[in-house]
């Protein structure tokens, strides 16, 4: 029986994503080779203090690059190649490119381990730039939220609490309105669902109770063309009661 499970990390210490990924021997990271030295890596956001990672000048995204950890060679996205990139587990020396056959660090192919993690993040994805990782990063300042999401979700890190921070709990208990639809007594929290077509969006909304029990507590056809910007942010209004 094969067990696969992968999830967006929470914060630090509380995560069971982080505590399942820690119980592997193995954790993989995705290493390419840097166009200009040959080094391999993995690609790293990096701070102001680190001399690798995400480079920019203050208040210019489109100036984004890439600094190399091995060499300072300058990287630009459309420069990677990863064509012969694999994952690497730094602790074990174990590699592979496709999940199916395994090396080790002297080169040897072995059977495949019994347990192993995978991370990787944004910075990687053919759907997205580093422009765009940047302009996210920025609009981030200030803001604990945003910070905490972007590091969850875009870096897939965990997100480590500082002290004096308030847990989610409170800030969720000054977010909450009255649901309009009745809410039977045993529910326990709420889910919605959305269903995209063409002409409108479809939302269902699910109470869940003790041992997976569920009702439906709301239905909404929010109708309009998919891409419109005022159906968007009707549906956005929708989604966003607590």
């Amino acid at each position: 029986p094969k067990s696969i499970r992968g999830s967006t990390p929470k914060v630090r210490g509380t995560c069971q994503i982080e505590r399942a990924a820690s119980e592997s021997p193995h954790f993989m990271r995705f290493h390419v080779a840097c166009p200009h030295c040959g080094e391999e890596q993995y690609l790293k956001f990096g701070d102001k203090e680190t001399p690798f990672g995400l480079k920019w000048t203050p208040d210019d995204p489109s100036s984004v690059f890439y600094l190399c950890e091995h060499n300072a060679c300058v990287i630009r996205q459309q420069e990677l190649d990863f064509t012969d990139a694999r994952y690497i587990c730094e602790k074990t020396g174990i590699w592979t490119r496709d999940g199916i056959l395994w090396f080790s660090s002297s080169g040897e192919e072995i059977e495949p381990p019994d347990s192993v993690t995978f991370h990787i993040w944004t910075a990687y994805s053919p759907f997205t730039t580093w422009v765009q990782i940047v302009k996210d990063w920025m609009k981030t300042k200030g803001d604990t939220g945003k910070r905490k999401t972007f590091v969850n979700t875009t870096l897939g890190e965990t997100w480590e609490a500082k002290i004096g921070e308030r847990p989610d709990a409170e800030v969720m208990a000054e977010r909450k309105e009255h649901y309009s639809a009745p809410v039977p007594d045993r529910v326990a929290y709420l889910t919605a669902g959305i269903d995209s077509q063409l002409d409108r969006y479809e939302m269902r909304v699910w109470g869940w109770g003790p041992g997976e029990e569920s009702w439906l507590i709301d239905r909404q056809i929010i109708m309009g063309r998919h891409d419109d910007e005022q159906t968007l942010l009707r549906v956005d209004e929708a989604i966003n009661k607590t």
